[in-house]
């Protein structure tokens, strides 16, 4: 894999501005459940790179009777100016039915998406399946209270996610009560929700996934560990790329 030119994706970047939190590196695991029943465990890092380039990593895995589901994500983006902007990223998917792989390189000098190093996608400000994430986490600190994302999803297709907030309570999680913002997905159609828990007080960390469909619960996922690093010009990493082989591994116990 060729060295990203950063220089050049900061001067001609299609981004995002935010403020509001500074982006400060983190280890977060989670517990997965499906209708009461543990189905799996989850984690999510985040890494300062250098001055202005990051690595945020998620990994799933998860087993429900007969069935297995891994999944595998990293996401490098740069942030200047408070932007932030989508470099790479890529999504791998492993167990029961199809295996299923995604390579994306967003390139700011001619306005498109390079998709598994065979087409091109026209790039208008899309940012990338776990960026968004994080732009969320920067509106809510901002006062938002209803916004529109457009997003490149794990199929390498392009799709707008608008969310809206809905209330602010406090949850029990594995990881203890936190006060959280609660968001919901807005759809045309009610067969599929999607809501988010954010929490202020753990720099609007994402700490509860829920999913349903036509009203069972698919999977709902649980902070159980939090670890945050401070914003420190020493906590950076020596490696800016996208393997697997720096990828953290969770440590939640069954």
């Amino acid at each position: 894999m060729r060295p990203i030119r950063l220089a050049s994706y900061l001067l001609l970047s299609l981004s995002f501005m935010v403020t509001g939190i500074e982006l400060c590196p983190y280890h977060a695991e989670y517990k997965a459940y499906r209708s009461g029943s543990k189905l799996g465990k989850a984690s999510q890092q985040l890494e300062v790179l250098n001055d202005h380039q990051y690595r945020l990593t998620y990994q799933s895995h998860a087993s429900f009777l007969f069935l297995s589901d891994h999944r595998h994500e990293v996401s490098l983006f740069s942030q200047q100016a408070e932007q932030l902007t989508s470099l790479r990223y890529q999504y791998t998917r492993t167990g029961t039915g199809s295996d299923k792989e995604l390579q994306a390189v967003f390139d700011p000098i001619e306005h498109r998406i390079l998709i598994n190093n065979d087409a091109y996608l026209p790039w208008q400000d899309e940012q990338d399946n776990q960026l968004y994430q994080l732009t969320i986490k920067q509106y809510l600190a901002d006062g938002q209270t209803a916004f529109s994302l457009p997003v490149l999803n794990y199929r390498g297709e392009k799709e707008q996610y608008d969310f809206a907030l809905q209330d602010k309570e406090q949850i029990k999680l594995p990881y203890g009560k936190v006060d959280a913002l609660k968001i919901a997905r807005i759809r045309d159609s009610k067969k599929r929700e999607t809501f988010i828990w954010f929490a202020p007080e753990l720099n609007y960390l994402m700490v509860r996934i829920r999913q349903l469909k036509e009203g069972d619960e698919q999977l709902d996922i649980r902070l159980s560990h939090y670890t945050p690093e401070t914003c420190s010009p020493n906590n950076k990493s020596a490696i800016a790329d996208l393997s697997t082989n720096d990828s953290p591994t969770s440590t939640n116990k069954d």
